[in-house]
């Protein structure tokens, strides 16, 4: 999944699309039950600068963004995924 940090572009969208398809294919086509998970990075260091230089929170820079990524992705009609994480909720087992 993506960085949030910036608005969405175009290799957002490759990417995204290209796991679209190859999702419905197998779904569609082949018949398997596809379990699609994504991880959205929510916390590292561009996050933090990009947070610092705009005088607003991690979270609320994060937040803005991951919304506007999962606009993006709708908007191409790319399915959501099946399971969505994100990096803030695993910060206890990272080493």
């Amino acid at each position: 999944g993506p960085t949030v940090y910036a608005p969405s572009h175009m290799g957002h969208a490759r990417t995204y699309l290209g796991f679209d398809i190859i999702r419905r294919i197998m779904e569609l086509h082949f018949g398997y039950d596809v379990t699609l998970v994504m991880n959205i990075t929510d916390i590292d260091d561009k996050i933090i600068a990009r947070s610092a230089e705009q005088d607003i929170s991690h979270l609320e820079l994060s937040n803005k963004f991951e919304l506007e990524f999962h606009e993006d992705m709708r908007a191409l009609g790319v399915a959501p995924p099946t399971v969505l994480t994100r990096v803030t909720e695993y910060m206890d087992e990272i080493p």
